[in-house]
């Protein structure tokens, strides 16, 4: 019974870190739409580190532009992957 519970208690941490991990990327991008411009760069730390609004069109560094529907499909797969190697892993432990 101990290790059902603390599977449980993993599982609701990992998804909450999973969710707030999504909010915060969210939030930020947000604050960056609203408050960033292409044109001019923020000095936080003059000459080490500026922030500017970059849109990156594609995947890392710009690769493959205008495949979107290919990586949210990824991510999708990606997902539903690790969710299930997690139930089938807390499975085996019970």
């Amino acid at each position: 019974m101990r290790d059902v519970d603390l599977n449980r208690k993993n599982t609701i941490w990992f998804y909450a870190f999973a969710i707030g991990g999504v909010i915060v990327d969210q939030i930020t991008k947000l604050l960056a739409r609203a408050n960033l411009t292409e044109d001019r760069a923020i000095s936080v730390i003059p000459g080490v580190l500026d922030l500017r609004l970059v849109y990156n069109r594609g995947a890392a560094f710009g690769v493959l532009p205008d495949w979107a529907p290919l990586f949210v499909l990824i991510g999708l797969v990606a997902i539903f992957a690790i969710v299930r190697l997690r139930r089938v892993g807390s499975a085996s432990l019970g």
